[in-house]
């Protein structure tokens, strides 16, 4: 399974206490006043670090290098996760690096799996339905266009979010800049450098494009990227290189 596990969980209720001796705001425990909220604790699958701190601390790169077999690894687990929640009708809303997780795996090719976490914005689709209306959520700059601009959800704006992670994760390049405080559009994304084969960039590109039904679905892009990875260890990659 390339999601979080889920151990246990288990839902408390929450009081607020304005007592004199006690002045720390919200109490958790087996009340039998007046319940204000409720408080979920959940026991997850421990993973060691994000995609994001394995991006900015340079452990897919050497130096300036992309370390090509690995990032494909790494995209290739979030696809099939992604493709295990889009065959059950669920839409992720978030995909973004922050929210995949890297485990440590000695049985893995690249020692790590990525597993796909953070669903608090994730919609499950009715069994005909094709895409979610009023939709306001997600990250800027990870999601795609059509839901900020029309409130309109479906399972290829998670595609668009997945371009957007390909590309920074094979260039360190982030789609937002800080500014004096203050985050714009990093005029310099998408990026993908000169070391990454062309048909890894004409596939994060088709994920970008603005008209959602010009992008690939999940199962296309997990064909996609297990036939980069088949390339890169026959040593063929040169021949699918950008050419300057």
């Amino acid at each position: 399974m390339l999601q979080v596990s889920t151990y246990f969980y288990d839902i408390r209720p929450v009081s607020h206490d304005d007592s004199a001796a006690v002045r720390s705001g919200l109490q958790v425990e087996g009340m039998t006043g007046v319940v204000d909220d409720w408080k979920l604790y959940l026991i997850l699958e421990y993973c060691h670090f994000t995609l994001s701190y394995a991006t900015t601390a340079n452990f897919l790169h050497r130096g300036e290098k992309p370390r090509v077999d690995m990032i494909l690894l790494l995209l290739l687990d979030m696809a099939k996760g992604m493709l295990y929640l889009h065959d059950h009708k669920i839409i992720h809303g978030d995909l973004k690096p922050e929210n995949v997780l890297l485990k440590v795996d000695g049985q893995s090719p690249s020692r790590l799996v990525a597993k796909i976490t953070d669903f608090g914005l994730a919609i499950n689709l009715g069994p005909t339905a094709t895409h979610v209306s009023n939709i306001s959520t997600g990250t800027p700059f990870y999601c795609a266009p059509e839901v900020p601009l029309n409130g309109r959800a479906t399972q290829a704006s998670d595609v668009f979010s997945f371009g957007v992670v390909m590309a920074e994760v094979c260039s360190k390049t982030p789609p937002w800049i800080n500014v004096g405080g203050e985050f714009h559009v990093n005029p310099r994304f998408p990026n993908f450098g000169s070391d990454m084969p062309r048909a890894f960039e004409s596939l994060a590109m088709r994920c970008l494009q603005l008209d959602l039904t010009k992008r690939p679905g999940f199962q296309e892009i997990v064909s996609s990227l297990e036939g980069l990875h088949r390339m890169f260890r026959e040593q063929e990659l040169p021949r699918f290189r950008v050419a300057h």
